[in-house]
């Protein structure tokens, strides 16, 4: 699972929904294959950037060089799968040097089968991570942020499996905990915080590609030391969450399948802030109108950890996908969507516009090209972090 925190360090509890694919049958299990042993390789990235700092009043445009290297051994054992893995992401911007980053992911994961009807999927990552100016704690207006800020993202996950593939009803049980940890070069040490999640999924199924869906989850965040807010006020962020959910996933022709949760969601604070209850969804379906052309519609509405405006931060989330492969080399992909981001007694309430277009070519089976364009713009009830940006990209990916 990656990008478990985003780029600016709030975390989403959506991104906790371990062992809930698509594919109707839950998670699968990798097999014996040809590609068992150590293999590495380099993604490389050409783009121009707009507006690096998101900001409306000081656009500053940039050419960004990018480079990831990275490296993973894998390991199988009848029918079991192990793997370790290294990458490194460097960017570096010619026209603002002192925005340049590198990171550090490393990885371990587990997929392990007892029986036929009991297994475990164990995940370690531990990632040294850049928030960059422009995003998170260091939006408009901040003075004191001369360059990105590192942080340190941390976290253990496990899901036990009961019940065969071909089982009536199959229970997923999971367990996690992020860490998260700043440099804090502008804000202190406030923004660091732990999040422990615990989890069950039902599955039951109603016919041979049909499952209804029952889940539970409760997140407790807790925060190492007192938050401020954007005032410079302390606030105490720490709090519990849990998450009531029924749904259907779905495969009932090679042309459409899906998963559906609903349910509600309910915050509350240890100290005197915010407690309710919200409604919550997430939801991804496919359409193949064609073998070759596929629709893919995504929806949901997620709770995230403020970035200094209000307890927390809700957001829905609708976008729709194009993907076709034109022929065997050659590929496209459009998507479009909005986002609506309220702060929680903050005040403040974002609307966002994004799209993309790309395409890619498949030079060879270890090369592989793509180009394409972004475009994302910020409307806010806050005027300082209105913005807007464009990117062009070329692309260049090597496994061996």
């Amino acid at each position: 699972m990656k990008n478990v925190a985003t780029s600016n360090g709030r975390l989403s509890v959506q991104m906790f929904a371990m062992g809930t694919a698509l594919a109707v049958h839950g998670p699968v299990f990798s097999q014996e294959v040809a590609d068992a042993g150590l293999s590495y390789g380099l993604e490389a990235e050409l783009r121009y950037d707009d507006n690096i700092f998101r900001s409306e009043s000081r656009k500053t445009d940039s050419f960004i060089v990018e480079g990831s290297p990275f490296v993973k051994a894998t390991f199988f054992n009848q029918g079991n799968t192990y793997q370790l893995g290294y990458r490194l992401n460097y960017a570096e911007y010619l026209s603002s040097s002192e925005d340049s980053y590198n990171d550090h992911e490393f990885s371990v994961d587990v997929n392990h089968r007892f029986t036929t009807r009991q297994a475990v999927v164990a995940t370690i990552e531990h990632r040294l991570l850049t928030e960059q100016r422009g995003t998170g704690f260091s939006e408009e207006p901040n003075d004191l942020v001369s360059g990105p800020d590192d942080y340190d993202h941390t976290s253990y996950g496990l899901t036990y499996l009961l019940g065969a593939n071909d089982a009536r009803a199959r229970v997923e049980l999971s367990a996690r905990r992020e860490d998260l940890s700043f440099d804090s070069s502008y804000v202190g040490d406030t923004r660091d915080y732990s999040a422990d999640q615990l989890g069950a999924l039902l599955r039951y199924r109603v016919g041979g590609r049909t499952d209804l869906l029952a889940e539970y989850r409760n997140l407790d965040v807790t925060y190492d030391n007192t938050p401020l807010d954007f005032n410079g006020q302390p606030i105490d962020l720490d709090s519990d969450e849990d998450y009531y959910l029924v749904g259907v996933a779905w495969e009932l022709t090679a042309k459409t399948r899906g998963e559906v949760k609903v349910g509600r969601s309910s915050r509350d604070y240890d100290g005197d802030g915010f407690s309710g209850s919200t409604a919550h969804w997430e939801a991804e379906l496919e359409w193949r109108p064609k073998s070759y052309s596929t629709l893919v519609l995504n929806t949901k509405r997620e709770s995230l950890e403020t970035n200094g405006a209000g307890f927390f931060i809700d957001t829905r989330e609708h976008s729709l996908a194009w993907n076709h492969s034109w022929n065997s080399f050659l590929a496209s992909r459009l998507l479009g969507g909005l986002a609506e981001n309220t702060y929680e007694d903050g005040n403040r309430k974002d609307d966002q516009l994004f799209w993309e277009a790309s395409m890619f070519y498949d030079m060879s089976n270890w090369l592989d090209l793509s180009f394409g364009y972004r475009y994302r713009e910020n409307d806010s009830s806050f005027d300082l972090v209105n913005y807007e940006y464009n990117i062009v990209f070329v692309r260049a990916s090597v496994e061996l």
